[in-house]
């Protein structure tokens, strides 16, 4: 019966789809496997967190924010809006490639530009003025 269970296991367990708050742990964490597992299953790149504490930022907000060069390229290949805007009431209205250029992720800022983002987008400061532009 064991056996029985243990194949049933090794069959069953590579059908189970990942839940977006594990995804969007795998991006901050640049887990690059379970990233491409939840994108190969047909998971959303543009995908929110929800929740009441959610600053309106996509994976690929997240990516940039830590820097994740490989989880940018495959959220980018898979479809991730480049120029997204954060859209949490504190959130600057920060695209990728600012929170990229934030943390000084040079390879990062270089995979978005690759992806088509643009560098020129206008950010808000914390009084919702525009800052850059």
């Amino acid at each position: 019966m064991r056996i029985l269970v243990l194949l049933w296991l090794t069959w069953a367990l590579p059908l189970v789809r990942c839940d977006t708050e594990s995804f969007r742990e795998a991006v901050v964490e640049g887990d690059l496997k379970v990233v491409e597992e939840y994108l190969a299953q047909g998971g959303d790149p543009n995908i929110g967190g929800g929740g009441q504490n959610d600053p309106g930022e996509t994976p690929l907000h997240l990516a940039c924010i830590h820097g994740r060069v490989d989880v940018i390229k495959a959220l980018i290949k898979a479809g991730a809006a480049v120029d997204a805007r954060a859209t949490g009431p504190k959130s600057l209205r920060m695209t990728p490639i600012t929170w990229c250029a934030y943390g000084a992720h040079d390879n990062a800022v270089g995979a978005l530009l690759k992806g088509g983002a643009d560098p020129n987008l206008v950010v808000d400061d914390e009084a919702c003025n525009k800052l850059t532009g």
